[in-house]
């Protein structure tokens, strides 16, 4: 019985794991990016709600690699700043309307 118990807990700390790597373009496994910490500032005046979502982030491989960055607004809500900061070196987006900014189904 003891011996099912750890099969069973191995199999599904192999699932886990394998839930939470980072694959490449290839499937392959890459190393883990590790978020350091994730700050959330919101002021609210007449009405509107301004929102800072700032995130950092440790990529641990010896090599860049494509990370994905989700975030779900509210219908009303709007995005009027994208910023990334890369080796100090700080890229501002730009802000398309909705239709463009979709991606394709």
């Amino acid at each position: 019985m003891l011996w099912i118990c750890v099969c069973i807990c191995v199999i599904l700390t192999a699932k886990a794991q394998d839930i939470t790597t980072i694959r490449d373009q290839n499937n392959n496994l890459a190393k883990q990016i590790e978020v350091q910490s994730m700050r959330v500032d919101c002021k609210v005046a007449s009405r509107f709600a301004h929102t800072v979502m700032t995130t950092k982030a440790f990529n641990t491989a010896n090599a860049s690699q494509e990370v994905f960055f989700e975030v779900d607004l509210p219908k009303t809500a709007f995005i009027t700043n994208f910023s990334i900061e890369i080796e100090g070196r700080i890229d501002v987006s730009e802000v398309k309307g909705k239709r463009e900014g979709q991606a394709p189904v």
